[in-house]
C-alpha cells in the first residue's frame, strides 16, 4: 500500500470536501451523521485490477482499442484484430462477445475501432475498414448501419472515435476527411465541422471523442497533440496542449473521455500516460510509465470512466484492461464504489455490497448489515495498521494499489478547499 495517497480527514467538512465532492453527481450520499461515527477516514486513488492477455479466447485480446461503459455498469471493448466485441463485468469477468471477419451485418472488416453506448443500451461500432457505423442492442443483435467510404455528408474515411450525446445523437470522428459529423440514432446526417490544418476548428489525425453531459464535444486532436472542444452545433470553444512530455503536453493523445463532473481523462499514447483536466483544461494530474507492471502501460487506446470515477484503460500493447479507482477507509472498514445491478454501489472490499445513499461507509445501519462481526473487525484493523497516523500495513492484501503512483500532487492533497474539478495547476517534483 505504499503507493497509494492517502488523505487522512479530521473534520466533518473536511469529509464533505474531500469525498462527497468527487461523489455527488453520482448520488453517492454520505451523511454527517454516518460519517461522524467513524473513528478515522482516508481517502486514495490507483490500480485496483486489469484482466486481458494476447490471444484469441474470452477475456484474451488482439490489440484491445476502445472502451465503453454500458448503462448496468458493464465494460463494452473493441478487441480490434480479432473482429469483435467483448463485453465484462466491472471486475473483469467475461459475459458475451459477438462480431467476425466480413463485410456483412454484425461483421468487421480490417479492425473496429470506436465504441459508444447510449442510454438506452444501444452498442454503436465504428467500423473503420468498412468505413460505416453499426448499431446493436445491448446483447450484440444487428440493428442498423450506416454509411460508406467517401467525403459526401453521411461517407466517411477512416471512422475513428464515436460518442452519443445525452439527446441519442452520435457523433464520429471521420478522420481522414479531418471532420466530425453528426447523426440521429438512426443514422440521419445532422450535421458536420472540420477540416484540415491546425487552426481553430481544423484537425489532423482525428481519434477519440467524447460529449460531455452539457453536450459540449471533446476532440482529441491527435496530429496537432491537442484537445479541442465545442458546443454541440460544432463552434469552438477552447483548446489546449502542444507537442512534449511535460504536463498539459502530449505525444500523440489518442482517446479521451469525461467523467460527471466534467474532469477530462486523455491517453497520452506515445508518453504512456494518462493525464487529466477541468473542463476549461487546466492541468491536474497524470499517472503512468513505459511498462507492463501494474499502473503502467504500452501505447494505451481507450479510456472511460463510469459513474464511481473507476478509470478504465485499454493497454492495447500489454494486451489488457486496466482499471484504476477510489478507496475509502473509515475505521476498520475498507470500501470502494462500483456498479452493481445498474447503480452505483459502496463495496466493502471482499465482503459485502451496500447501496450508495443507504447504509453508507462507517454508519450503524452499515455495521448492523455486516452482522456485528468484531472478530472480522478486529481482523480488518489487524491487516490495516495505524489508520490515525496515515499508515499502511505492509501485511494489508486487499486488492487495491498504485504502484505507478498516481494522484501524487497538490491537486487532491492540498487543502480541504481544492476538489478535483477546480484543481489548479500543481507543481511537481521530478
Amino acid at each position: 500500500m505504499d503507493g497509494v495517497n492517502k488523505m487522512p480527514i479530521t473534520s466533518k467538512k473536511q469529509i464533505v470536501s474531500r469525498v462527497i465532492a468527487r461523489f455527488t453527481a453520482i448520488a453517492l450520499i454520505l451523511t454527517l451523521s454516518a460519517l461522524a461515527q467513524a473513528p478515522s477516514a482516508e481517502a486514495g486513488f490507483g490500480f485496483k485490477t486489469q484482466w486481458g492477455s494476447e490471444g484469441s479466447g474470452d477475456g484474451q485480446f488482439g490489440l484491445p482499442y476502445e472502451i465503453a461503459i454500458g448503462v448496468s455498469g458493464n465494460v463494452y471493448v473493441v478487441d480490434s484484430y480479432n473482429h469483435r466485441i467483448q463485453v465484462f463485468d466491472s471486475d473483469g469477468n467475461f459475459i458475451t462477445k459477438w462480431g467476425s471477419y466480413g463485410t456483412g451485418d454484425g461483421q468487421f472488416v480490417s479492425w473496429p475501432t470506436g465504441i459508444a453506448v447510449d442510454v438506452s443500451g444501444n452498442v454503436y461500432v465504428a467500423d473503420n475498414g468498412k468505413s460505416r457505423i453499426q448499431k446493436f442492442d445491448s446483447d450484440g443483435n444487428f440493428i442498423t448501419k450506416w454509411g460508406s467510404k467517401g467525403s459526401d455528408d453521411g461517407q466517411l474515411d477512416g471512422s475513428n472515435g464515436i460518442a452519443v450525446d445525452p439527446s441519442g445523437n452520435v457523433y464520429v470522428a471521420d478522420s481522414y476527411n479531418h471532420r466530425i459529423q453528426v447523426f440521429d440514432s438512426d443514422g440521419n446526417f445532422i450535421t458536420k465541422w472540420g477540416s484540415k490544418g491546425s487552426g481553430d476548428g481544423q484537425f489532423s489525425k482525428l481519434y477519440g471523442i467524447t460529449v460531455d453531459a452539457s453536450g459540449n464535444v471533446y476532440v482529441a486532436d491527435a496530429g496537432n497533440n491537442r484537445i479541442q472542444v465545442f458546443d454541440s452545433d460544432g463552434n469552438f470553444i477552447t483548446k489546449w496542449g502542444s507537442k512534449g512530455s511535460g504536463d498539459g503536453q502530449f505525444n500523440f493523445p489518442s482517446w479521451i473521455a469525461v467523467d460527471v463532473s466534467g474532469n477530462v481523462y486523455v491517453t497520452d499514447y506515445h508518453n504512456d500516460r494518462i493525464q487529466v483536466f477541468d473542463s476549461d483544461g487546466n492541468f491536474i494530474t497524470k499517472w503512468g510509465s513505459w511498462g507492463s507492471g501494474d499502473g503502467q502501460f504500452s501505447q494505451p487506446w481507450g479510456i472511460a470512466v463510469d459513474v464511481c470515477l473507476n478509470v478504465y484503460v485499454a493497454d492495447s500493447g500489454n494486451h489488457r484492461i486496466q482499471k484504476f479507482g477510489w478507496i475509502l477507509y473509515f475505521g476498520a472498514s475498507t470500501w470502494t464504489c462500483e456498479i452493481w445491478g445498474g447503480e452505483p454501489k459502496w463495496k466493502l472490499l471482499n465482503v459485502f455490497y451496500y447501496s450508495a445513499g443507504s447504509n453508507e461507509p462507517g454508519s450503524d445501519a452499515a455495521e448492523d448489515e455486516r452482522g456485528g462481526d468484531k472478530d472480522r473487525s478486529d481482523s480488518d484493523a489487524s491487516r490495516r495498521g495505524d489508520a490515525d497516523q496515515g499508515s499502511a500495513s505492509s501485511g494489508r492484501d486487499e486488492p487495491f494499489r498504485a504502484t505507478s503512483k498516481p494522484y501524487k500532487g497538490k491537486s487532491v492533497r492540498a487543502k480541504s478547499t481544492v476538489k478535483l474539478k477546480k484543481a489548479k495547476k500543481s507543481k511537481r517534483k521530478k
